[in-house]
């Protein structure tokens, strides 16, 4: 995959996702306010796609790493186990505090 085409489909993987939106909306729907100037408003705007694109940034550069990656790799089984009882210890407690 060049370059391109992992960014296009990294962009679009972050705009088209509806947790990622909502999260930002509730953040920054409390700095929005009425009769604020056009450059408050782009400020405001271009936060979130700045701080997502920052994180995704650093994330894919420490991933891409050949030493990190080999030792993802290696620990693939631990890693996965430790997040599906993570997944499953959220899950329970949802299902208690209903």
């Amino acid at each position: 995959m060049s370059l391109w085409e992992a960014a296009r489909d990294g962009f679009a993987i972050s705009i088209l996702n509806p947790k990622i939106a909502l999260f930002f909306i509730a953040l920054f729907s409390q700095f929005v306010v009425e009769g604020s100037s056009s450059t408050d408003q782009a400020i405001i705007a271009i936060t979130p796609f700045m701080i997502d694109g920052l994180w995704y940034t650093i994330v894919a550069f420490l991933l891409s790493t050949p030493g990190l990656l080999q030792r993802l790799r290696k620990k693939a089984v631990v890693v996965d186990r430790l997040c599906g009882v993570m997944l499953i210890g959220l899950a329970a407690r949802v299902v208690v505090t209903l």
